[in-house]
């Protein structure tokens, strides 16, 4: 079954291979075992998770103040030439957003419709004569 051996060269032959041959098998575990750290999932975004959007609105007239109204309930009163901070909405919902002359019930434009998509930021204004 084995070769036999002809003497103390054929032997020693013998234990290099064999211990070439177990390097070889050493080293082939650990690289397929990998040695490095696993790298952890990029962290989801919140707007993602939570499927929202920003909207932010702003008054572009130039000497009159507005007040604006997202679905009924003021968000903001606006100096000219200002921007109110950027409001998070459901992405996906459809929201009636309306822009008053200040301390009245006029419209300073024309109510719109406004929807966001998820993590994108969507602005409005308003320019009043």
């Amino acid at each position: 079954m084995f070769p036999a051996f002809q003497g103390k060269d054929d032997y020693v032959s013998m234990i290099k291979l064999l211990g070439v041959f177990g390097v070889c098998v050493t080293l082939a575990a650990i690289t397929a075992c990998g040695s490095s750290d696993p790298v952890a999932p990029a962290p989801i975004p919140a707007c993602r998770a939570n499927n929202t959007g920003s909207l932010t609105v702003g008054n572009t007239s130039r000497g009159t103040a507005q007040r604006v109204v997202l679905d009924g309930a003021t968000i903001a009163t606006l100096g000219p030439g200002t921007s109110a901070a950027p409001q998070t909405l459901s992405a996906g919902a459809t929201y009636t957003l309306e822009f008053y002359i200040a301390n009245t019930n006029s419209y300073a434009c024309t109510a719109s419709l406004v929807t966001v998509a998820q993590c994108s930021a969507t602005t409005r204004t308003c320019a009043f004569p």
